[in-house]
């Protein structure tokens, strides 16, 4: 963001981008290029892009479920650069394993 947001927010705002390929070139090209086809797409999000997403949503506001954005053969990656999950510690001690999952639900997580 550009200006960058305050240390002290506390919010968030997620905005789904995406990257696609036939499943032939990503057998082809494999692993690497696959990882830098999704590094090009989130590096070329600019603040410009997220801002004008934004300025578009403002424009009609809605909640969206996720059934509505993907289907059963999305793969869905996140991260956050401010939240490390492999730091939190709630009060529990800290965290002995850490695993993935697969969404099953086509409305939810």
């Amino acid at each position: 963001m550009d200006p960058p947001l305050p240390s002290e927010y506390f919010g968030n705002s997620v905005q789904i981008l995406g990257a696609k390929a036939p499943a032939g070139e990503l057998l082809d090209r494999g692993y690497g290029w696959a990882a830098w086809l999704l590094h090009e797409t989130v590096a070329g999000h600019s603040d410009a892009a997220a801002r004008e997403w934004v300025e578009r949503w403002m424009e009609g506001p809605c909640v969206y479920q996720l059934g509505q954005l993907f289907n059963q053969f999305t793969t869905i990656m996140s991260s956050s650069p401010r939240f490390p999950m492999y730091e939190n510690e709630f009060g529990m001690g800290k965290g002995r394993r850490f695993g993935v999952g697969m969404r099953t639900s086509p409305t939810g997580l």
